[in-house]
């Protein structure tokens, strides 16, 4: 739990040093929308995060995508075969 929080926060910081550091430099309209682009995709980081590193979200999200996993069903009940014999 520590790694995804130190994760998380390290993009929370960084998008957000430089998206106020916008505040004091004329940047041009490109650089804008590339960090804008940043701002968005941090916003997705923490999913992405959760999924790829905690097992619990990871099992609960194949199974909410891909539907529920096909269990096995197994037969406890015991057929015995009669061997007919033939008479002569």
């Amino acid at each position: 739990i520590f790694i995804q929080c130190s994760v998380i926060c390290f993009f929370n910081t960084v998008v957000a040093v430089v998206y106020n550091a916008l505040v004091y430099i004329t940047p041009s309209p490109l650089i804008l929308v590339f960090v804008q682009i940043c701002w968005a995709s941090n916003h997705a980081c923490p999913a992405f995060i959760y999924i790829t590193m905690n097992s619990t979200i990871r099992r609960e999200y194949k199974k909410m995508v891909f539907g529920r996993v096909s269990q096995r069903v197994e037969d406890t009940s015991t057929v015995k075969a009669i061997s007919s014999q033939t008479r002569i």
